[in-house]
């Protein structure tokens, strides 16, 4: 999914609260492109967890339910 509506990101980002998740491993449901101006962030998403991935590091978030929701209604 690549995402570049400015409505559509500041509402997931506003869902996004970012708490570290424990997990080592999972299969991501979506891999979810939000492109903003110049900036392009790059995430994989799943239910259970939000990968950010940085030019060296990758980081793993959990999933609030509201953007869980979100991206699939987005998706569609």
């Amino acid at each position: 999914i690549v995402i570049n509506d400015p409505g559509k990101i500041k509402q997931l980002v506003d869902v996004l609260h970012l708490t570290k998740s424990d997990r080592l491993a999972c299969d991501m449901a979506w891999k979810v492109t939000f492109i903003k101006k110049a900036s392009r962030v790059e995430t994989g998403v799943c239910k259970r967890c939000v990968e950010i991935r940085g030019k060296h590091e990758t980081e793993r978030f959990q999933t609030p339910p509201e953007f869980w929701e979100l991206v699939q209604h987005i998706e569609k």
